[in-house]
Order: structure tokens, then sequence, then C-alpha cells
């Protein structure tokens, strides 16, 4: 080279140095090295090749007077002349075995020699610069001087540009992390939030950007974006033609079962012809334009909910190592963001159910004549919670439910407010279902029956929670049930009188005989006659009191004979007995109850009279009392049984479960089916239970439990 070109030179290079580490951009950079090269040193053509992030791969990054077809068959070269650590200089290319790969597409390019120099960027050899000839050329010690400072110039330059441009790349990402944060933070409907994150992220930091859940075994594509819509229809079309095919061994499968993320770059045609299904599969894969991507997790708690993945296509650079650690940051947000619009949707859907459970329960409230309520255990005072349909049974207009909710007790009829309170401890105490009816006054007065049903919850040390039930208004059931009552009192009555007839009839014969002999008989036979006559008065006089005292109303409780009422109506029946030729087994402890007689002596005609029914002619009825135990709310009381036990066929194994409902009979045409369930209310009046055993061909026990005291707290 003459000294005024080597002047020349080196003024170049002095100026180029100002501009280049003044230049911020890199492509701008890259241009401006070329520019240099071209001014110091003659060659027919020139090229910055670079290192792919962490890889052997290299790439022409800018040239000059290279074809666009070598340009395309170097996309990707490993490991050649352009990754070597010191200057190359070729005389003859065709001559060097270490171009064996490319001497095709250097032959069709026309290239002779070349010398390629390596660039230190932060003290790595990633980039090269290569200065190529035509013809054989061999380098002078200048142009070797030359070519390596503006090696050294480069790497400056590219140093310094990488480093603002990483700046602003911090920047860009920073910012365009916080856009995202307030997406995901101000929506709570993640597939429109994530379809806003995934435009926020093109064309920034890649061409094409998807979010995908994996639910099933499948991927669910949520969202997809590109700068073009025209090309968000082509993926979505490629999405649904050809669905991803999840191999565990690779691609997005991989990433979701490993938790690892993926980057792959530099993707050749050759690569995607190899994974095209047919020819509209590769012609999808083409207008994609896919050159580099990354593919992370979406991973929550532990484990892969979905995967986030960029594309960038060949116009940009390839994504590297920082695209992947960004887009995790990214990918972290979006699984937060997924978990809370789930948790979300399922608070959603749960208050949606529970306000369709609520509006349901308030119908069937309403259409049962009931309401619900919660006692607060844990209070103190226990507080009470109610539905509006309790505060309509206690006469309370709706919008008066708290004032019921401080004065429910108040509401208890005072009779019954004691009883009400002990049997909600004895429940909460013993852990056993609340079940009691009571009466209740309303606000205008009226007294009504209402059943308390509940169920007390506790909590992990055991302690009472609180008491949640129903209350329904029974009225008009206990008013029907009490005109059952009077029916069937009615029925037995008429079944008695028609005994009681028979009983008196007899003796009315007797006597009026007894009178036309005295009148036509002499003394002393007369007196006789009239003897007679008066005894049978007397056993009619005695028929009488035994009705009198059967039907008598007592609606109060008190202390009698038990043994002596039982034996009272085995008389009062005998008629019932001598027709069906059977006698009565007593085996009678004495034993006195506090009851109302009269309902007592009904429950004992109904079961004797049921007994001589369904008993075989001429069996007979065995009838026991002896002293027991009654279990009732969780506490032992003394009690009565009674047991009235026939010998007949047995009632049918099905029918054992319905014999105490009303109107429910196995006697075909006798009776009304209403002497059982008569008895078990009576039963369940006085606190007791009733119980049935039965064998077919042997006969039925009924057994009778009654309190001795009807003081449920004695």
């Amino acid at each position: 080279m003459p000294p005024t070109e080597s002047k020349s030179a080196v003024r170049a290079l002095l100026q180029a140095s100002a501009i280049l580490l003044g230049q911020h951009d890199l492509p701008a950079v890259l241009q401006g090295i070329l520019n240099i090269a071209q001014e110091i040193l003659a060659a027919d053509a020139y090229a910055l090749w670079r290192r792919a992030d962490n890889s052997d791969r290299w790439q022409i990054e800018a040239s000059r007077g290279l074809s666009d077809s070598y340009i395309r068959e170097s996309a990707a070269v490993y490991g050649d002349l352009s990754s070597a650590q010191r200057p190359m200089l070729l005389d003859d290319v065709h001559r060097d075995p270490r171009l064996e790969n490319r001497m095709a597409a250097l032959i069709a390019e026309g290239i002779s020699a070349l010398g390629a120099f390596p660039i230190h960027v932060n003290q790595t050899a990633s980039a090269t610069i290569v200065f190529y000839f035509r013809a054989p050329h061999r380098f002078s010690p200048e142009e070797l001087d030359y070519a390596s400072t503006v090696a050294n110039l480069a790497g400056s330059a590219m140093a310094n540009a990488e480093l603002i441009c990483r700046q602003r790349e911090f920047s860009t990402r920073s910012e365009i992390l916080s856009r995202i944060t307030v997406l995901f933070n101000s929506s709570l409907d993640f597939d429109s939030t994530a379809q806003a994150v995934a435009g926020a992220i093109v064309p920034t930091l890649a061409d094409w950007c998807s979010l995908a859940l994996y639910q099933d075994g499948k991927l669910n594509h949520i969202a997809v974006a590109h700068q073009d819509p025209a090309c968000v229809e082509i993926a979505n079309e490629f999405i649904r033609l050809y669905p991803e095919r999840l191999d565990p061994t690779q691609g997005a499968l991989k990433v979701i079962l490993s938790g690892e993320p993926q980057l792959v770059s530099g993707i050749t045609d050759e690569m995607l012809v190899a994974a095209a299904r047919d020819a509209r599969h590769l012609k999808l894969l083409r207008a994609l334009h896919v050159w580099s991507y990354v593919v992370v997790p979406l991973s929550l708690a532990g484990r892969t909910i979905g995967i986030l993945r960029l594309v960038s296509s060949r116009q940009r650079p390839d994504l590297t190592q920082d695209d992947v650690l960004f887009a995790q940051e990214i990918a972290a947000r979006a699984a937060n963001a997924l978990e809370n619009a789930r948790l979300h949707r399922e608070q959603t859907a749960l208050a949606n159910r529970l306000e369709r459970e609520r509006a349901f329960l308030s119908l069937a409230q309403q259409a049962a004549n009931a309401g619900s309520w919660e006692v607060d255990l844990t209070a103190n005072p226990p507080a009470v919670a109610c539905s509006p349909e309790l505060g309509k049974i206690y006469g309370f207009d709706p919008g008066a439910v708290p004032e019921l909710q401080q004065t429910w007790i108040e509401s208890f009829h005072p009779d019954d407010r004691d009883l009400v309170i002990h049997a909600f401890n004895e429940a909460v105490a013993n852990r056993t279902p609340l079940r009691y009816e009571f009466r209740i006054v309303r606000r205008d007065g009226e007294v009504r029956w209402v059943l308390a049903r509940g169920q007390c919850t506790y909590a992990e040390d055991g302690s009472p929670r609180s008491m949640m039930g129903i209350t329904l208004d029974v009225t008009e059931r206990r008013a029907a049930e009490a005109a059952l009552l009077r029916s069937e009192k009615l029925s037995s009555a008429g079944r008695l009188a028609a005994t009681i007839a028979h009983e008196i009839n007899n003796p009315l014969e007797a006597v009026t005989n007894l009178i036309f002999l005295a009148r036509n008989t002499a003394e002393p036979q007369k007196d006789q006659f009239l003897e007679d006559a008066d005894r049978e008065l007397q056993r009619i006089a005695h028929i009488t009191r035994q009705t009198l005292g059967f039907y008598r109303e007592s609606a109060a409780p008190r202390q009698f004979a038990l043994d002596e009422t039982i034996r009272q109506v085995v008389s009062l029946l005998a008629t019932l007995f001598n027709r069906r030729e059977s006698e009565p087994i007593l085996d009678l402890e004495p034993l006195a109850i506090e009851a109302v007689e009269g309902e007592i002596r009904q429950l004992l005609s109904n079961l004797i009279s049921n007994a001589l029914d369904a008993s075989t002619l001429g069996a007979p009825i065995t009838i026991r009392l002896r002293r027991s135990w009654l279990l009732h709310n969780g506490r032992l009381r003394r009690a009565a049984r009674i047991s009235v036990a026939d010998r007949g066929d047995g009632i049918p194994p099905g029918q054992v479960s319905r014999i105490f409902e009303p109107f429910f009979t196995t006697k075909k045409d006798l009776g009304t089916g209403l002497g059982l369930w008569v008895a078990r209310e009576i039963v369940n009046k006085h606190s007791g239970r009733i119980q049935v055993r039965s064998r077919p061909a042997h006969g039925t026990i009924l057994s009778i439990l009654l309190p001795i005291s009807q003081d449920p707290l004695a």
C-alpha cells in the first residue's frame, strides 16, 4: 500500500472510530464497520459473521458484495473459519480442507481467497469480519494491520452498542413487564387479559406470541398475537387444522413435563420440510416464517399448567437466553393471573350457585311454610341468625328479622320455653339431632305449633360451634291430626258401644224376665227373683261406670295404676275375646305411671283390638307389664314396658315399616287404618317409644315404652 494510501487509511480509521463509538444502534454500527473495511482495504465482498447465542452456529449479520443466494446458504454455519480465534488468511480457498463443507457455496460465489479476522466483543470472540476476493490474493503486512485494527475497532463499537442496546432493552422489558402486570391486575377475565398481554409482547420482543393451557392431555390456545392480523388468521388456521402433537421427548410436552424452558434457533427450510405432515401443512409452516422460538412453562405451585411461546422470524435477531429469562418472568405473572382468574371464576360460580340455592331454598321454605336459622354458639351470648321465612312464621315483617333474632326465645310459649331450651342443650351436649315440637306466640298473640329440627357442628377441639336447622309451621298438621284422633276415638267409641250394648242387653233381658216372674209369683220366691234382678242391675251399673271412666276426658297427666287400667280395658273387651274364642293371658307387674289416663286407655284398646283381629281364632292374647328403661334425648329414664302379643299370621316383611302410616291396614275390609297411627301419636305425645316385631306364621308383638314420669327434667 503506497504511503499516501496508508495516511488516508489511518485518517479513515481515526474518523470512523469516533463515529462508531458514538453510534448506539447496533445495525448502524455493523454497517459502519463495513464502510470502514471497504474504505481502508479493497476487496470484492465483505461480511460480518456473528455467533448465535451460546451455540456453535454462526450467521451473516451484515454484508457487502455477496449474493442473496450465498447469504441464504450461509444462514447457519457451524464452527468453520468464521469461528477462528486468530486471523485466518487463505490465498486459495480451493486447497484448504477446512472449507470442504462450504466449497460448493464459495465456488458458486466465485470466491478464490479470503481473510477472516476475529472480533472480540467483551473479551469473547463472538464475531468475525471476512474479506472476500474473487481472485488469488495475499495480504500485505499493512493490510493485516489495518484489518486487525478494523476488527478491534469493531469489537469496541459493537460492545458499546450492545451495552446501550441492553440498557434500552432492559428499560423496554421493564416497561413491558409493568404493562403486563397492570393488565393482569386490572382484570380477572384471564382470556381477554392473556390476549392483551400477547399483544403487548409483539412486535417489540418477538414476531409471534401465544399462550396455551394444558388441559385433559391437550393444549388449549387462549391467546395468539402477531402485528399483522392476516398472520393471526394463518396461525389460528394452523392450530385448528394441525393440533400440536405432544411428544414427551420434545417440544411443548417436554417443557410441560420437565418444567424446563426450550430455546431453538436457526430453523431452516429443510427442517420445515422434514416436520411437515402434508403439502398444506408445509405451506402454513412457511407462511409463519419461524426462525427461532422460546417455549417456557406456565408453572403454579410446582405444577405446569400451560406454556408461553415467543417466535421470531429471520428479519430480527435470534431469540437468546435473555429472552428465555424474560419469557419466564412473563409466564410467572401469567400463571399468578391465571390462578387469580380461576379463583375468581370459582368464587363467582359459587356465589351464583349459592344465590340460586338460596332462591330455591327460599321458595321451598315458602311452599313448606318453613324457615331456617343458625345459632352461633361461639358468641357470648349465643347469636341467632334467621331467614325472612322464619320471621313470617313468627309474625314479623321481612324488615323486622333482626328484631326476631333478638327476641326469638321470648317468642316461645311460656309453658314450653324451658322444655325447648332443655331439648336444645341436650342435643348439643349429646351430639344428637334436635327434633322438638312446641308452641310459639306470634306478635299478634296467635299461638302456633312449630317443629324445630337442627344439627350441631363442632370445632376440631370438640367444642360446639353452631346449631343450624329449620322450623316448620305444623299448626295445620296438628289440627288435622287432632281431627283424625277425634275421628278414631269416635270410631273406637262406636265399636265399644256395640260391645257394651251386647254386654248390657243380656242382663237387661234377665231383669225383664225376673220382674215378670216376680209379678206373677207369690212370696218368698218373689224376693229371690227381685234379688237376682238387682244383681243384674248392679252388673249393668258396673259396665256403665267402666265406660264412663274409659272415655272421661282429662287433658292433664295424673298418676294412676297402669296394671289396673290394663285389667279394666281387658274386662271391657270381654265380648271381643269371647267372639274370637280367645283368652287374655295377663302377666302384669304392679306399676304406677304419670300420664293422661284416657289416652292410655285408648292406646291399650287399639293395641288389644288389633291383636284380636290379627290372631288366629281361639288363640290367646298375651299382655305383659314390666319395669324398664327408656333412652330419650340422650338420657336414661325409668319406664314401663307394655307388650301385646298375638299368635296370628304375622305382618309381611315389606309392610312392617308402613303399619304406623295413617289409613294403612293389613285387615282388608276391617278398620280405618288409623288405630296404630293413633297409638303412635299417643306414645310420641308421652315421649315414649313404640316397637314392632313380627314373624310370618308366628304372630306379632307390639311393645310400648312409656316414661313413668312426664317431667323430662326429672
